[in-house]
């Protein structure tokens, strides 16, 4: 797959035509790909228990914020896998999901490192989800990997950053910028899209690609820590948010 935004080419492909498929190239596979086969799978299993058993992962598994209260912290971390199960309306979810995923996630991923955009994905998805509990309406069911997704858009927003300092001109910072814009756009225009999920990944992506920063990098420890240590912070903070609210004001 070629890099959309800087021509670079991922290897995986020329790495399993000369060696063949072995324990060495499982773990040569992106993790971009492992995740992408997770959703589909949740999505799979979803659709099914939901139209065969009318059991519904989503009522049990997603982000409902009463819930969380109640203490169902799960429904923070669960709802990454979960996509809307009601079809047709599902199919252009997961679908739209994993195309994004397909396209950007192999690029962070060869950026960062596999350790860090595991890191990136699953901390900035919770970290949206966070946000979304402290801010978003109480009786709103949430699920879906978008907050994860633009915590990958977050780090490659600091890389972008970062390639413009070094002089490599600004087209790559501006494609960047232009799909954060229209996402969001789109969650400020449309109904049924939890925006504030989109932003609190943003946040948390930006800030761990700062904190972790890209293969090769030397960051200064002293920063590491202050991104890594804010990003936590805020987290503690909007998590209070959410626990202190009353339900009876956002209905």
């Amino acid at each position: 797959m070629n890099n959309r935004f800087n021509g670079n080419r991922y290897n995986f492909n020329d790495q399993f035509g000369r060696e063949g498929f072995n324990l060495n190239t499982l773990k040569s596979i992106p993790l971009t790909y492992i995740i992408l086969f997770i959703n589909i799978v949740f999505y799979i299993v979803s659709v099914g228990l939901l139209y065969t058993s009318h059991i519904n992962l989503n009522h049990l598994f997603g982000r409902g914020n009463n819930d969380i209260i109640n203490g169902e912290i799960w429904r923070l971390v669960l709802p990454i896998f979960l996509h809307d199960n009601t079809l047709p309306t599902g199919i252009l979810h997961i679908a739209f999901n994993s195309y994004f995923l397909y396209v950007i996630g192999v690029q962070v991923e060869h950026i960062f490192g596999r350790k860090k955009f595991l890191l990136i994905y699953f901390i900035a998805g919770i970290f949206g989800n966070i946000l979304g509990f402290a801010f978003s309406a109480m009786n709103v069911l949430s699920v879906g990997a978008s907050g994860a997704l633009m915590g990958l858009l977050g780090a490659m927003l600091y890389y972008a950053l970062i390639m413009k300092k070094k002089g490599l001109g600004t087209s790559f910072l501006n494609n960047i910028l232009f799909v954060i814009a229209i996402n969001l756009f789109f969650g400020f225009t449309r109904s049924g899209i939890d925006n504030m999920a989109h932003i609190g990944g943003i946040i948390g992506g930006y800030a761990l690609a700062r904190g972790l920063g890209e293969i090769g990098s030397r960051l200064n420890k002293q920063n590491r820590l202050i991104y890594l240590g804010a990003l936590a912070v805020m987290g503690i903070v909007f998590l209070a948010i959410g626990f202190s609210r009353s339900t009876i004001m956002f209905y």
